[in-house]
């Protein structure tokens, strides 16, 4: 049973991973969820000081918001 609980996760993992690299972009967007169902606001603090570039483009919390940020580090 314990090797069952311990694989579960990852097994779980994996299949999310399997589903979501099938669907075009524009259906993997987790932000709609992250804004309706997660109160993400007290990250703003901490991620406001993080800023990089990324294939020529900004990336931050200032530039894609609390969510945008959270979905890109996902």
């Amino acid at each position: 049973m314990k090797k069952l609980i311990y694989w579960l996760f990852p097994l779980l993992w994996m299949g999310v991973i399997y589903y979501a690299s099938d669907q075009p972009y524009e259906e993997q967007d987790i932000k709609p969820f992250l804004s309706q169902h997660i109160d993400l606001s007290f990250l703003t603090s901490i991620l406001q000081p993080i800023s990089f570039k990324y294939h020529h483009s900004v990336v931050s919390v200032e530039q894609l918001g609390v969510e945008g940020f959270v979905e890109f580090l996902g």
